[in-house]
């Protein structure tokens, strides 16, 4: 019963972290009008979000060990043919329109994929839209695409498209990405953990009006036991990294590629915090190939994280070309390697180790640890784990007679 309450409380805290509703409703209205802002201004496009916004993982961020702004991703799609435009083309002019238009505070930034607007905050909550310009991928690149690509994922790679990348002060190149792939991949392995959560909460409201009650829910703002597991995931990597060294932090994608790849194997009907356990034990198995990759036959069997002639793989289950963990095999690639799996081996032994601890105190420490002090501390778990002491009245004294 203990561990039970434990894991409730978990999910609590975490509801805490993801996109607030108004919040939600407020970023789809200004990526919708930045949509209608390109299409009116002469600019034929589309507009949808990609990242942890579509997929439902989005948690606060932490910058220098404290929140900051939400992050929310969005591609814009130009419908213009790849042969005859050209990167450079593509990312100024959906730029220029951004910075003409006089409803933004602050010009957007650029960086190398995409453009930045920055929002005002809203109940001392903030976000940030990056705007990444794209056109179609083309069809010879498609082809070569499906080509590399395993039967089961050749339909995703239709979703490709051709983003704008800055490679120097004044150069720009085209770069195949999927994002909406990658949501359809995901949203097929998260489907039946989100059909057995939606059964559950319809089994414990019996009425006519709690049943009503949850159809209100939008789709958009369920979560799933896979969707929470990923979302402890990365709050974990962000307190964990910003406390080490955030440079060496594994991105959002490795982390929901990993996690949705173990979770095909897993019982849809398992506690958040118990499908996180079954994860992790998952990805630690693949610790010992920083050692052993080629000298043994002990890793034949498995095929998520690979490492060939010293180089780490892990292949985008959308994108045949994009391997997830290039970064692990450039210069400081090395340290990256140590320090994502010293991370996970931290998950394992001190999140996942603290359910079992007799003591309240020493569980909540560690979930202070874990998420955050402020964070924790600020929660409504705090009652449960750490009351205020009782006060203690001194007794007063007899009086003489």
């Amino acid at each position: 019963m203990l561990i039970e309450q434990r894991k409730m409380d978990i999910v609590r805290l975490i509801k805490n972290l993801d996109l607030p509703h108004s919040l939600y409703e407020n970023a789809v209205e200004k990526y919708e009008a930045l949509g209608k802002l390109l299409n009116d201004n002469g600019l034929e496009c589309d507009i949808y979000p990609q990242g942890s916004f579509a997929t439902g993982t989005v948690v606060r961020p932490i910058k220098n060990g404290e929140n900051a702004n939400y992050d929310l991703d969005t591609v814009v799609v130009v419908h213009q043919d790849k042969a005859y435009t050209s990167a450079e083309n593509i990312k100024k002019t959906v730029g220029d329109i951004i910075a003409e238009c006089k409803r933004y505070r602050k010009s957007p930034t650029e960086y190398d994929t995409c453009w930045t607007i920055e929002f005002a905050n809203e109940n001392d909550i903030g976000f940030n839209i990056d705007v990444v310009p794209c056109v179609l991928e083309d069809d010879s690149t498609l082809t070569r695409l499906k080509a590399k690509s395993l039967p089961q994922t050749r339909l995703y790679v239709e979703q490709s498209i051709a983003i704008t990348k800055k490679t120097t002060q004044t150069t720009y190149e085209w770069s195949t990405n999927n994002p909406l792939g990658f949501k359809e991949w995901f949203d097929e392995i998260n489907k039946p953990f989100l059909k057995f959560s939606r059964d559950q909460r319809k089994i414990m409201f019996e009425t006519r009006a709690a049943v009503a009650e949850i159809e209100e829910i939008p789709s958009d703002e369920e979560r799933s036991s896979l969707q929470i597991a990923i979302q402890i995931l990365k709050r974990h990597r962000d307190v964990y990294f910003s406390r080490i060294n955030s440079n060496l932090k594994p991105i959002s994608a490795i982390i929901t590629t990993l996690a949705a790849t173990v979770a095909k194997k897993a019982d849809v009907s398992l506690h958040p915090v118990d499908l996180l356990a079954f994860i992790i034990e998952e990805i630690t198995s693949y610790a010992g190939l920083d050692i052993y990759f080629e000298s043994t036959g002990e890793y034949e069997q498995r095929s998520l994280i690979l490492k060939h002639r010293g180089a780490w793989i892990l292949n985008n289950p959308v994108n045949p070309e994009d391997n997830l963990l290039d970064s692990w095999n450039q210069s400081n690639g090395a340290q990256k390697a140590k320090a994502f799996f010293d991370w996970i081996k931290a998950i394992k032994e001190n999140f996942m180790g603290a359910f079992s601890l007799n003591d309240d105190f020493r569980f909540f420490s560690a979930m202070c640890e874990s998420f955050g002090n402020d964070f924790v501390n600020q929660s409504e778990i705090r009652q449960r784990y750490c009351p205020p002491p009782k006060p203690v009245y001194p007794t007063k004294p007899w009086r003489r007679t």
